[in-house]
């Protein structure tokens, strides 16, 4: 079972294989990671807070936070942001789809803000 976007996504694959792994050993607190991983992929284009994610998973949102954070390395608003850059990624290689609606439809309502983070993450200066 995958979480992530189809495309390059190393990273989010890593992210997520460990909550697929742990879940099949039966631990309820990765469950809550599992969830948080279901929750944000099914809404990365909507606007997320760290707080609806807990209450998604069923966690307080800093025991969600510091979970999320030792098992795969990235916040969870981190892990939001990749997500919302893979897909950019994947609709500026298929659709035609301009910059500003794309930055409108994953998630982000100034597309200098999803500039700046979209430029970051593929290193371009």
């Amino acid at each position: 079972m995958r979480f992530f976007l189809k495309g390059n996504s190393g990273q989010l694959d890593h992210q997520v294989g460990f909550f697929h792994q742990l879940t099949q050993g039966g631990f309820t607190i990765v469950f809550a990671g599992h969830k948080a991983v279901e929750y944000l992929t099914a809404r990365f284009a909507q606007p997320q807070a760290l707080d609806d994610v807990a209450r998604a998973a069923g966690v307080s949102s800093s025991h969600l936070g510091h979970l999320f954070k030792k098992e795969t390395g990235v916040s969870v608003m981190s892990f939001l942001q990749d997500l919302r850059i893979q897909a950019a990624k994947r609709l500026l290689l298929e659709s035609p789809l301009n910059v500003s609606q794309i930055a409108e439809k994953i998630g982000y309502s100034s597309i200098h803000l999803f500039s700046r983070r979209f430029k970051k993450s593929v290193s371009i200066p």
